[in-house]
This record gives C-alpha cells, structure tokens and sequence, in this order.
C-alpha cells in the first residue's frame, strides 16, 4: 500500500500536510505486517527466522522513524486548515509508538528462547490478528480523512469516519479479552513452566497489546481531529 513510497516528504505538504501521515502510517503497518510471521517463526522455534524477522522490523521502525522527523520538519507553523497542527503532532506521536511497541515485542522475542506452551498457541496467534486488524482498521479510518475534508466534514462522510475508528477499538477490545484468556490459562499451567518463562511470556503478551493499545490511542485523536 506504499503508494507514497518515492514521494519526498517535502514535497507531500505542496499538497496537502494529510498525505506525509498516510505516507508514515503506510511505514508504521508495514512494521506490523511482520507480528504474525514473527510469532509463527517464535512458536515453531525457529530462531534463525525469528532474528531476521526482529531485524527486518527494526529497519522498517527506523524508516517510520524518519518520515516522522522529516514530517516535523517540513510541518508549516502556521496552518490554515480545519484541523489544529498540535492535533496533527499528536496524532503523528501516537501512530509512530505503534511501531515503537512493534519493535519492542520483536526483541522481547528475540532475546530469548522462550517455549510457547502449545495451550496458548492458538489463542496467541488469533490475539496476533486482532492487533494487527486495529493497526489495519487506524489505516483505513486515516485514508477517509482527505475525503472527510474535500466535502467540508460533511455529515454522511463525518459519520463514516467515525464508524471506521469505532473498528479500531473493536479489535483492541477483543486483543484485550485474548491477552487476559492467555494470562490466565499460563497461569492454570504454571507448575509446567518455569517462572521466568511465565513472567517472559506475559511480558511479550503485554507489549503485542500495546500495540493495539496505541492503535486505539491514535483513533482517539483521530476523534479529536474531526471535532474540532
């Protein structure tokens, strides 16, 4: 979906200062296109997998990193547009710790080799896609936006939006169901592991979650973007 990949930052705000944050959002789901080959590659104790997909991350969070700095760069001081440009700032804040919170999952994976007991799997990776489906859901609500603005947020397409953030924390209420399931059912099976891989596991559990957290987060000022 990088339809901006070529594009120089720069010359984004020529048209329009929405296009750079598709450009960065397009940047931060690539970053979580790689969770669910990840924890595939982690359950399966693959770890020559797992160290390239935790590096392939973090290269992809760096390049989300730099079309971030390149947007505070380039963002005029003075906008004159419907929306404020502290809101934009914010917003571009909480869209980039998704990719942030990507990459920390990926090297609480890769540090060690930690055994996914097979009574979580299934769950682990259905919890995997609720994420990844908020991080997808924030893309698409995103992409409206432009058209939000090209009809002066008019009500049918103002209602739309908002319908498309509401997606958002559907599937980080249902990655939050899933996280609490598996934190209970390693804890009915605590005398099989040992306590560090319990306290592992949560841990990485807990930063996946986060990532659907900060989805929701960025929905949120989405929210606050189009009120205003």
């Amino acid at each position: 979906m990088a339809i901006f990949e070529r594009i120089p930052v720069g010359d984004l705000f020529g048209k329009t200062p929405y296009m750079p944050l598709h450009k960065h959002i397009e940047k931060v789901n690539e970053c979580a296109d790689e969770l669910r080959p990840l924890v595939e590659a982690f359950i399966a104790e693959d770890y020559d997998r797992v160290e390239e997909l935790a590096n392939k991350i973090s290269n992809l969070e760096h390049e989300a990193d730099k079309v971030k700095t390149d947007i505070r760069i380039h963002l005029p001081r003075r906008l004159f547009m419907q929306v404020d440009r502290g809101d934009i700032l914010s917003f571009l804040k909480k869209q980039d710790t998704i990719a942030d919170k990507v990459e920390d999952a990926a090297h609480l994976i890769q540090i060690r080799r930690t055994k996914v007991p097979e009574e979580i799997r299934d769950d682990l990776l259905e919890f995997v896609d609720s994420v990844k489906s908020a991080v997808d859901a924030l893309e698409v609500a995103y992409s409206e936006l432009n058209r939000l603005l090209e009809t002066s947020f008019g009500r049918k397409e103002h209602d739309k939006m908002l319908k498309l953030i509401n997606k958002v924390d559907h599937h980080e209420w249902k990655a939050d169901e899933l996280q609490l399931k598996m934190s209970k059912k390693l804890f009915e099976i605590e005398e099989k592991l040992d306590p560090l891989s319990i306290w592992f596991l949560i841990r990485i559990i807990n930063e996946i979650d986060a990532v659907a957290d900060y989805a929701e987060d960025s929905g949120d000022q989405l929210r606050t973007m189009i009120a205003k």
